[in-house]
């Protein structure tokens, strides 16, 4: 009987070890995660939020240019 309330209350913490190991990793996950898109302007991928068009910039003055 002893037995099995120990094994029981085991499996229980390894449980909520493994619940909270895998919840920080996706929250990790989702926070890293940028909406990457193609700029033509710059010639290269980079984040939306970096783009251009979206800081109201002119090409030559962006630091993404490679030309």
């Amino acid at each position: 009987m002893l037995r099995i309330i120990i094994i029981i209350a085991i499996l229980v913490v390894l449980y909520i070890i493994i619940k909270s190991l895998v919840r920080k990793n996706t929250e990790l996950n989702q926070k890293s995660k940028k909406n990457i898109s193609y700029c033509k302007d710059c010639d290269t991928y980079m984040p939306h939020e970096e783009m251009c068009k979206s800081k109201n910039i002119s090409v030559n003055e962006c630091k993404n240019n490679r030309q």
